[in-house]
């Protein structure tokens, strides 16, 4: 039986703008989120009670009540695997240490993002990547840059030529992010495809 974050990315895209809201406010501290009351978990969102329970409907609750019972049930199972338990990463260091604070804060992002992440989408982009009928860019902002940096390295990994990110490709002054309308432009070309990586469940 599938889970509810599963479910959740399964019908990711008939959700509504508040569904999606509840969404993402669920998958950042997945399932504890999804345990306050009602009327915290929607203020967690910033949306209305009714959408908290319309959103329960979709996922094929009866209510809040039968969605809390399975998210409880969801981690009775993942308290009773040992594999699930964390351990701490540095034996040697304290828990308050910047080791193993470090190592759970980036533990933490990975699961977040993997919540958030449709496996179809997932295998859409890796098969565009694996195109070798296709030339690849790579490109961001003033900050982003380095990570299409690093992306471009990784594709150049697998022998995919790659051409070098540059901030231009998006603004001619280097000073503006890439907007919704700008990247429209892109997308208008024939043969193109795009696909974006954002930073946080906000961007969705």
């Amino acid at each position: 039986m599938p889970t509810i974050a599963e479910r959740l990315r399964l019908q990711s895209a008939e959700l509504t703008a508040a569904e999606r809201k509840l969404m993402a406010a669920l998958f950042s501290n997945y399932p504890m989120a999804g345990l306050a009351s009602i009327t915290e978990f929607a203020r967690e969102a910033d949306v209305s009670t009714p959408s908290v329970l319309r959103l329960a409907k979709k996922l094929g609750f009866s209510g809040f009540p039968a969605f809390q019972e399975e998210l409880r049930a969801e981690l009775s199972a993942q308290l009773q695997n040992p594999i699930a338990k964390q351990e701490r990463w540095s034996t040697d260091a304290p828990d308050a240490h910047i080791l193993n604070r470090f190592a759970v804060a980036a533990a933490e992002n990975l699961s977040g993002s993997l919540r958030l992440l449709d496996h179809r989408v997932f295998d859409q982009v890796v098969g565009l990547l694996n195109d070798r009928k296709r030339r690849i860019h790579c490109c961001g902002g003033r900050s982003e840059v380095h990570a299409a940096q690093t992306a471009a390295c990784a594709v150049q990994r697998g022998t995919r030529r790659v051409n070098q990110p540059r901030r231009r490709l998006l603004s001619a002054s280097g000073r503006q992010a890439l907007s919704q309308q700008r990247l429209g432009k892109f997308t208008r070309v024939e043969g193109l495809q795009v696909f974006q990586l954002f930073a946080n469940a906000d961007e969705i």
